[in-house]
């Protein structure tokens, strides 16, 4: 019950958020007037860059599946992750493409607690290299001359996430957590069956403390593949025909990427496109503009997608993502 409530809340703050840029604009006809001007040529390329996005991303969490004696064909693994971000459109917010694409893999024949401890180390890394690539962007702005004193938060902010997700990440690892976990806070419910699966998830996801060497390449990685959203986002503009520097826009797009990571909409929907606007209004570009050049990445991102969601389809023979409780532990 609580879930739907926050589902729905969610869902109302993104049709507030929007309904404000909306108006803020000037009409939705503003918007669809700049990204008529999109050139047919930039778009195929901006697919391309989406789709070695993807390839990329698989590409990881292949990597730290290997680092656990796992394999996962590389194709596949982009169908997977393709389909799960599709999927999860439609899904309720409970029901993530993370989740989806655990069970895809495990039907796959992967274990199911092993997917689970990959893809929980992929999104703390990939956060901890979106925290640094968005000081690198402040930094970068400073030097262009763009921020103003009234960003000075969005370093406090940036550095006390980057503080703050260190530690979480470093105290994950630890045996006294451990400890503290399963032989103290949830001692009396040891047994249970649920518990049992916890722990034995636990020590899978310790498991990778002793992979350092691999997840800092893992790091590194992800630190590269994030920067391809400000390369697909200026190759928007450039086919729009706007005239914006590539180095403002990496000063601009990890930063509305890391606002819109705040989980107050539906993925980070009319959040990340109002720090968008603020962002790139310091480089001349128009609000219209600027939620053009988000909604035309969104587009094509769903495009990019697609084929890799079909050819999943076609091989798995199920339009749909098959429960996670069909996979006993």
């Amino acid at each position: 019950m609580a879930s739907s409530y926050k589902r729905l809340l969610r869902i109302l703050l993104t049709l507030v958020f929007v309904a404000l840029i909306v108006w803020q604009v000037g009409g939705l006809g503003e918007i669809v007037a700049a990204m008529r001007r999109m050139e047919p040529l930039y778009m195929v390329v901006v697919i391309v860059v989406l789709t070695l996005d993807r390839v990329l991303m698989t590409y990881k969490w292949g990597l730290l599946l290997r680092l656990r004696g796992l394999h996962l064909p590389l194709w596949r693994g982009v169908q997977m992750y393709c389909a799960a971000m599709i999927w999860g459109m439609f899904l309720p917010a409970t029901v993530g493409a993370d989740a989806i694409r655990t069970v895809s893999a495990a039907r796959g024949g992967l274990p199911l607690g092993e997917v689970a401890a990959s893809i929980v180390i992929e999104r703390m890394l990939g956060f901890l290299s979106a925290l640094v690539l968005a000081l690198c962007s402040l930094t970068l702005l400073s030097w262009l001359g763009a921020l103003e004193e009234r960003f000075a938060p969005l370093w406090w902010l940036a550095l006390a996430l980057l503080t703050g997700a260190l530690g979480a990440f470093s105290v994950s690892f630890s045996q006294l957590s451990y400890r503290l976990i399963h032989e103290h806070l949830l001692v009396r419910f040891r047994e249970s069956g649920v518990m049992v699966r916890l722990r034995r998830f636990h020590e899978t996801y310790r498991a990778y403390r002793g992979h350092k060497a691999g997840m800092a390449v893992f790091f590194g990685l992800s630190f590269g593949e994030q920067l391809l959203p400000i390369l697909h986002s200026w190759l928007i503009a450039l086919g729009m025909g706007i005239d914006v520097g590539l180095l403002f826009v990496a000063g601009a797009v990890p930063l509305a990427l890391l606002i819109a990571r705040i989980p107050v909409s539906i993925d980070g929907l009319g959040v990340y496109d109002g720090m968008f606007i603020v962002l790139m209004a310091l480089a001349g570009v128009s609000p219209a503009e600027s939620v053009a050049i988000a909604m035309i990445g969104r587009i094509l991102q769903i495009v990019a997608w697609l084929p890799w969601w079909a050819a999943y389809v076609l091989g798995s023979g199920s339009l749909r993502p098959k429960p996670l409780d069909q996979f006993p532990e």
